[in-house]
């Protein structure tokens, strides 16, 4: 909100905005954020339903109930599954639901030992495709090259270059002469 707004700006922002605040500071929370998520989505469910934004905030649950549960699994290798629900805030049927959508997606190895009711767990590496990743550098030093080019170039422009000597030929009027800068002392410390 701009500093000088008008009173009844901050009344009409209130009305349309009240929702969207409470969204941020529960996605921003500590804790169970999905649920904190979910709380703001049923309890402003009209306002979000008005502004078309119900799907991408039940995305955002997704995500954010699956970020927990892969911020539980880089923290431990093994983990009783009832622990790793707790922890990612989730009941156990959702954990091993979010455990084999990661799964198939390929951002998680589980293996889950019934006898043991143990879960062991392994965050797959994201895989950088090594060809992009060239290319876009190339492609960046190839702008770097550009860039210095035109500057080049711009630095030995005529309008610039006589806006400069403009500049430079007024430079001694700008600056009062010190004659005093420490350089020219007539007399030595040492004379005191």
């Amino acid at each position: 909100m701009p500093a000088g707004r008008s009173s009844a700006l901050t009344r009409a922002w209130k009305l349309v905005g009240d929702p969207y605040a409470a969204l941020a500071t529960a996605v921003q929370s500590a804790g169970d954020r999905a649920s904190a998520v979910e709380k703001v989505l049923n309890d402003n469910r009209k306002v979000f339903t008005d502004d078309g934004a119900v799907g991408l905030i039940t995305r955002i649950i997704k995500e954010l109930r699956e970020k927990a549960v892969l911020s539980v699994a880089k923290s431990f290798s093994s983990i009783p599954l009832a622990d790793l629900a707790a922890r990612a805030y989730l009941d156990t049927d959702a954990a091993v639901e979010i455990m084999e959508t990661l799964f198939k997606r390929g951002k998680l190895l589980a293996e889950v030992s019934i006898s043991e009711g143990v879960v062991r767990l392994e965050v797959v590496p994201e895989k950088i495709n090594n060809h992009d990743v060239v290319s876009k550098l190339e492609r960046l030093n190839v702008l770097r090259q550009e860039m210095e080019r035109m500057d080049a170039v711009a630095q030995l422009h005529p309008a610039l270059l006589q806006r400069c000597m403009k500049t430079t030929a007024l430079l001694p009027y700008c600056f009062p002469s010190n004659e005093d800068e420490g350089l020219g002392m007539s007399s030595s410390p040492l004379e005191y």
